[in-house]
């Protein structure tokens, strides 16, 4: 059966049905009780609807759209056009852990790409589960970059980064100036001149919440 295409976030070409390509089903993620089944380019995964009803806040929403379409066959392919099979399969492996006790993901790369899905797709618990993860493997500079393209205003991760950067001693270095972006270097330099000025040793919490809007 041909896959409905489905792309994400929705866009007017969202159901576009591009040329119909036979797809494979996923060695792993192909459950003979699944109750939903996903297209990612030529692959195929029969997984479990309750895990996106409960946690997406996007998906529970289109699932009732597509409950009350009665031309849909129940395990027509919804095709998910803007995510790539590594990615998605990283998603899948947290609701299905090959071992309990280990989750399996452990790079920077990887709980990046959970936190762009749980926030294009709105899985709130994904995302705060993500933003600890990456909390534990960035640097500080790359914790603040990664929040400002994602819109993360998390202040228990965001308050220490920026103080962290705002008591040095010594300018931010050239190669963190151009990750962090113009405007984030001037409010670090605002910062250490004021405690300068002031002759404040302590780390000054409120004056980086200031000066990056923090709560």
């Amino acid at each position: 059966m041909q896959p409905r295409s489905f792309g994400l976030p929705p866009a007017p070409s969202a159901f576009y049905s591009p040329p119909f390509i036979p797809a494979v089903p996923h060695p792993v993620y192909w459950f003979m009780d699944g109750s939903i089944t996903f297209r990612v380019k030529n692959t195929t995964y029969r997984v479990h609807r309750h895990h996106f009803q409960q946690h997406s806040e996007y998906f529970r929403s289109y699932l009732e759209t597509v409950d009350s379409d009665f031309t849909r066959g129940p395990f027509t392919p919804i095709e998910l056009s803007n995510v790539q099979t590594h990615e998605f399969e990283r998603l899948l492996s947290i609701f299905y852990p090959s071992n309990l006790a280990n989750r399996g993901l452990t790079t920077a790369e990887e709980w990046r790409s959970i936190l762009t899905l749980s926030i294009r797709w709105r899985f709130p618990q994904l995302k705060v589960l993500a933003i600890r993860k990456l909390g534990q493997v960035l640097s500080t500079v790359d914790k603040i970059v990664l929040a400002q393209a994602h819109g993360v205003l998390d202040v228990h991760w965001l308050l220490p980064a920026y103080a962290e950067l705002c008591t040095m001693d010594r300018p931010v270095k050239l190669e963190d100036a151009e990750k962090l972006g113009m405007q984030t270097v001037l409010k670090i330099w605002q910062v250490q001149h004021l405690r300068s000025t002031l002759g404040l040793n302590e780390p000054c919490d409120h004056l980086v919440k200031d000066e990056f809007g923090l709560p």
